[in-house]
């Protein structure tokens, strides 16, 4: 598998600013380096096609760190350039997949996010979360902090470490060096995970020695012995102390000399000045024997909120337990102080929907959406209360930007593609037109605002015009060719509005760039925002700012942004879904906007033709589906609402679904009694009854099973990821040890359920896979066998004459491996996982579904 496939990165860099100099962490070496300023003349200005370089954040021996901006995603990115000899060999790039296999389990807001790797012209760059701020090291160089803020930080340090812990993520850096504050929002940021381990071989081999930083290494770890999370809260606790007191745990001592003090000295105490509860804590945190520390980082964080104090959980915890994997969290920081976001969840629906716009009385919202068919819009109103929407236009119209008129008798909306605005009067009837060649509207206090857009080619003839309550136009701005316009909205006393425009980057990618406010009754437009990828907003209930929705490293969140500059912007939401087109309530004390999500379903088409259906509703993204010998359940893998990788039983009749075990890839034996899967994340292989019971060690496997597949010959077949690529394996299914079955470039041997036909598979140049199909008796050289070209995996049926597959061309194919008859069966996703029902008339399909929730931030007017 070519490196440059794999998503993320385990290396973070964070710039700060102080004065007149600027240093950056790079989180790879663990130490301060001079940063080189603007991009001097033996910088490249363009890495490839894509990233244009701004900054030359540092170099160090591990390479160069840019900020550059990502052109096709309108976004300030980190670039490492890795140092060539990192790259050089098949072990150096085996090394950096693994940090990114790493930074992909552990998804969190305290977490720095990593993006990419790739390769340009030659080298590799690793493409990161741009973290503008400072380190803990460098603030607390500066000053003293106060135990308030101490305990702050240390809970948020604590929250993205129970998201690595989570994932069996051992951080083993740990230090004031790779822990970010964010300037613009406060948010503390956990840096370099480029030295972390699975828990499972956290130990360190005889090539690797001792990683870590002297000066905040567990005792074990510096003996080189085995570790677990433990010594992470080990070296939290040395962070801890030295926030506390204003110095190391052992300050006089430098390298071995530190590392040898934490193995053999004993913690000194904190002053007297500090709280009894956090001196216990600190002690327990430093104990030399792992089995004496708190059991987890949710431990530590308990022990750090003490009463009086309330606790200010980070909204992270919470969501676990309210909202679904994909839930936002939402978090708004003002130093001292954190604002608590209360935030409540409207019904959602599979389906793609404009943003919802509050009633003049602050109790309903309406908005577009395509639930009923996709791609064609109407309009729904429905109360902030709860309860179900109610479509209130016809059937036939494809309509959106809905917004309600000032005395809220009414909605206007245009019509798509033909330009045309209406009124409707609620509760429902025959719209009314009022306009033509309109792009978007708004009523303005009782006062219409109309942005015409005649012609997108057509110089000058887009202009956004005022209609007054006695039917008169008056032109307030013209624009000129090339402007895009989009999203309008007018103030709650109906004097200036907002708009957007696009340079030209933005018309490349489809994002707005610059926010605009301007009176309506005289005086100069002022633009707010620029070159930055804004997509919707709405103005506060005062008017004094506006609720932006910024999109940043591919992902959109809300910002609160003064339309006079008179103080910087802060970010409302952090997610992993996109948090777009907000609105405020008319007492400005709740703003409600969209969190959109794709998560990847279960559908059944039929064989020889006809509509697809939805079989699942309640389960998170799935893949591999398999169905049961009865043709009665589905068995695949998805995702938990926790995030913890799950099989599940799905029963095609619509059924709830019943979860089996945590694990991935899974296959069914031949009987058809018990579903074969693997590990996340490790070579455990186990066996669980398809009816629910415990499970069944089968082997351990030499490496992280990235796939496996049962055949006839009682066996399970592994694809195995090594340092240098994959390899093929297969184990008993009776239980016992695995075995290598296949040399390079094949990396699994699949045989049939029923029959002596084999698939292998090979890495393909083409697509993705090679599939070879072999009848008994046949070598792997054979070249004269029949093969396919695939981008998924796929299936074989359970009789053993076909293998479902999706192509190159996207498409779902049945290949009959004994004449070499490819039929194509339907259009589906690219990555989709295929399987087809015992009778052959139904195939099973997984793809993604957009999702749309309507999200309430109840106590929005308490966040100053």
């Amino acid at each position: 598998m070519d490196a440059r496939r794999a998503r993320g990165y385990a290396f973070a860099v964070a710039a700060s600013e102080d004065g007149d100099g600027k240093t950056a962490t790079d989180a790879a070496l663990g130490a301060t380096i001079d940063l080189g300023g603007k991009a001097p003349d033996d910088v490249p200005r363009w890495l490839g096609d894509r990233y244009r370089v701004l900054e030359v954040l540092g170099r160090g021996g591990m390479g160069a760190v840019y900020l550059a901006r990502d052109e096709a995603l309108v976004c300030e990115v980190a670039l490492k350039m890795v140092a060539p000899e990192r790259a050089s060999d098949a072990q150096g790039l085996a090394r950096l997949r693994d940090e990114v296999l790493l930074a992909q389990k552990v998804t969190h807001p305290n977490v720095c996010r990593t993006y990419d790797l790739e390769e340009i012209d030659g080298n590799w760059l690793i493409k990161m979360e741009y973290v503008a701020g400072e380190t803990l090291a460098r603030r607390l160089a500066r000053e003293r902090l106060s135990v308030d803020e101490a305990v702050s930080i240390a809970e948020k340090v604590c929250a993205g470490l129970a998201a690595a812990h989570g994932q069996g993520v051992v951080h083993r850096d740990l230090k004031p060096h790779n822990i970010m504050i964010e300037r613009a929002t406060g948010r503390v940021v956990l840096m370099d995970f480029g030295i972390a381990r699975t828990s499972a071989r956290a130990g360190q081999t005889a090539d690797e020695g001792v990683s870590g930083t002297p000066e905040y290494m567990a005792p074990e770890q510096v003996r080189g012995r085995e570790v677990d999370g433990r010594a992470d809260l080990y070296a939290l606790g040395c962070v801890l102390y030295e926030m506390l007191a204003g110095e190391r745990v052992f300050g006089g001592a430098t390298g071995m000399a530190a590392a040898m003090a934490h193995v053999e000295e004993p913690a000194p105490a904190l002053p007297a000045a500090v709280p009894e509860r956090l001196r216990r804590l600190v002690a327990r945190l430093l104990e030399k024997n792992p089995a004496r520390r708190p059991a987890d980082a949710a431990e530590v964080a308990a022990a750090l909120a003490a009463p009086p104090r309330r606790r200010r959980w980070w909204l992270g915890a919470a969501a676990v337990a309210v909202l679904p994997a994909a839930a936002a969290v939402f978090v708004w920081v003002r130093s001292p102080r954190q604002w608590h976001a209360e935030i409540r969840e409207l019904p959602y629906y599979d389906e793609s929907a404009d943003g919802p716009k509050f009633s003049p009385d602050g109790k309903r919202i309406a908005y577009a959406s395509d639930r009923e068919e996709p791609n064609r819009f109407r309009i729904y109103v429905e109360s902030i209360e709860g309860g179900e929407s109610r479509a209130v236009t016809p059937r036939g119209m494809n309509v959106g930007n809905a917004k309600w008129t000032s005395d809220g008798a009414a909605l206007l909306f245009t019509e798509w593609p033909r330009g045309r605005a209406f009124r409707l009067a609620l509760p429902g009837g025959t719209p009314e037109a009022i306009a033509a060649d309109v792009h978007d509207l708004d009523d303005c206090h009782g006062r219409l605002l109309l942005l015409y857009w005649d012609s997108p080619l057509c110089d000058g003839c887009q202009r956004l015009a005022l209609r007054e309550t006695d039917g008169q136009e008056r032109e307030i701005r013209r624009f000129g060719t090339g402007e895009a316009l989009g999203y309008l909205r007018c103030d709650r006393a109906g004097r200036q509005a907002l708009y957007f425009l696009a340079d030209h980057a933005g018309r490349v990618t489809g994002f707005h760039t610059d926010l605009w406010v301007v009176p309506l009754d005289g005086g100069a437009a002022r633009r707010v925002t620029s070159g930055r990828p804004v997509e919707a907003g709405t103005f506060t209930a005062d008017g004094r700012s506006v609720v932006i929705a910024l999109r940043q490293a591919g992902t959109s969140h809300l910002w609160d942004t003064p339309t006079d500059g008179s103080a910087e912007p802060r970010q409302l939401t952090l997610g992993v879904g996109d948090d777009g087109v907000p609105d405020v309530a008319p007492d400005g004390r709740t703003l409600i906007f969209n969190v959109d999500t794709a998560l990847v379903q279960l559908f059944a088409y039929p064989t020889k033709g006809g509509p697809r259906q939805k079989l699942t509703a309640k389960v998170q993204d799935l893949a591999h589906p398999r169905p049961t010998p009865d043709g009665r359940a589905i068995v695949a893998a998805s995702l938990a609402p926790d995030g913890r990788g799950q099989i599940v039983r799905i029963p095609v009749d619509g059924g709830e679904p019943l979860a089996l075990a945590d694990g991935a890839t899974p296959d069914l034996t031949p009987r058809g009694d018990e579903v074969v899967f693997a590990e996340v994340g490790g070579g455990r292989v186990r066996a669980v009854p398809v009816a629910g019971g415990p499970s069944r060690a089968i082997a351990e496997a030499p490496g992280r099973v990235t796939r496996l597949g049962v055949g006839a010959d009682e066996k399970v077949h592994l694809a195995i990821a090594k340092p240098d690529g994959f390899e093929a394996w297969a184990a008993p299914l009776a239980g016992g040890p695995a075995t290598r079955e296949a040399a390079a470039p094949w990396f699994m041997i699949w045989p049939a359920p029923v029959g002596g036909w084999r698939a292998a598979l090979a890495p393909s140049l083409v697509c993705t896979l090679r599939i070879r199909f072999l009848p008994p008796g046949d070598s792997l050289d054979d070249t004269s066998a029949h093969e396919v070209e695939a981008s998924s995996y796929g299936s074989w049926a359970r009789d053993g004459r076909s293998y479902l597959y999706v192509g190159c061309d996207g498409r779902a194919h049945r290949f009959w491996v004994e004449t070499g008859e490819d039929r194509e069966l339907a259009a589906v996703q690219p990555h989709a996982g295929v399987a087809v029902s015992p009778d052959g008339e139904t195939l099973y399909t997984t793809e993604a579904v957009r999702h749309t929730r309507r999200v309430l931030i109840t106590n929005f007017a308490d966040r100053r």
